[in-house]
């Protein structure tokens, strides 16, 4: 876990490891949409925020959840590029 402040920021492998589910799982619902997440390189990084917004709607790691438009990041992913540091010679995904 990365914490900055009051911002605590997980990887997929450490939010699978709380839920008790897998991180392919955690990767796969990431990738639906499901549950938001920043991928820097190869690491998937989700806000705390976002991980309390997921299990709030009632979702279950491993159970199947409904695909929801993720909600804009944009205040997540600038603080998580400050804190990583944002490589400006690479394409941004979103």
């Amino acid at each position: 876990m990365i914490e900055l402040g009051q911002l605590k920021i997980f990887t997929a492998e450490e939010v699978a490891q709380r839920l008790g589910t897998t991180a392919a799982r955690i990767r796969s619902l990431i990738k639906k949409g499901e549950l938001t997440a920043r991928r820097v390189g190869k690491t998937y990084f989700i806000t705390e925020k976002k991980l309390e917004e997921f299990l709030e709607c009632g979702a279950e790691p491993n159970a199947p959840v409904a695909t929801v438009p993720a909600e804009d990041m944009s205040h997540d992913i600038s603080r998580i590029d400050a804190i990583l540091g944002k490589n400006e010679g690479s394409p941004r995904r979103e």
